[in-house]
């Protein structure tokens, strides 16, 4: 499914569209100026992930990413800048790639989870196969509540959270948030030393 998701997110738009960071608004506020872009379909973005309160993730064509970003810094943001991703992920251009996701995760076999889920759209967990197939192949097309999904984490018991390479802005964000718990960027380990790392912290935690 992820080999199929990257080629299809990548063949509906294989350049002229990406995303944005906005840091300094509120959801609220970036909603307010994507409203303003509705009335002209080349300047439209959409909200692609609400990574925090304060940063939020818009997706759309180069031109209208670039117009969204300077109206973002004249609203308030202190920060407003494309992000190095082509593909206008998390949003309804997606929509025929993501129909095509579910098409074919149809028939991928899924079990009920030995772990817990928590969804992307809703953040909420989900225990049925069906539910969480759905997550996997739609989120493509929708908003990414990650900051909410987080949340619902920390407060099932998390007191460990180790962050996917590249990068490490979900850990830096996990960092803020919540300083009580410890937040890794595997990024940022060689391979051997993380899982150690990880090892000990599960022991202390027990």
């Amino acid at each position: 499914m992820v080999k199929v998701r990257a080629a299809l997110m990548e063949q509906a738009y294989p350049s002229g569209y990406g995303l944005s960071a906005i840091e300094g608004l509120t959801e609220a506020q970036v909603e307010a100026l994507i409203e303003e872009t509705r009335e002209t379909p080349d300047a439209c973005v959409y909200l692609a992930n609400v990574n925090a309160p304060r940063q939020i993730v818009v997706a759309g064509s180069d031109a209208a990413l670039d117009a969204f970003n300077e109206n973002a810094s004249h609203a308030g943001a202190y920060r407003a800048r494309r992000l190095a991703v082509s593909v206008p992920s998390h949003c309804e251009l997606l929509r025929e790639a993501s129909e095509a996701l579910v098409a074919y995760a149809a028939d991928v076999p899924f079990g009920l989870p030995e772990q817990l889920y928590i969804g992307n759209r809703r953040a909420r967990a989900l225990y049925q196969p069906h539910e969480i197939r759905n997550d996997l192949a739609t989120n493509m097309r929708y908003t990414v509540r990650w900051f909410d999904a987080l949340t619902a984490i920390i407060e099932r018991g998390a007191t460990l959270l180790v962050e996917a390479a590249p990068g490490q802005v979900l850990t830096d964000i996990a960092r803020a948030a919540y300083p009580d718990i410890t937040a890794l960027a595997a990024a940022t380990f060689a391979d051997d030393r993380l899982v150690d790392v990880v090892q000990r912290r599960i022991g202390t935690s027990r």
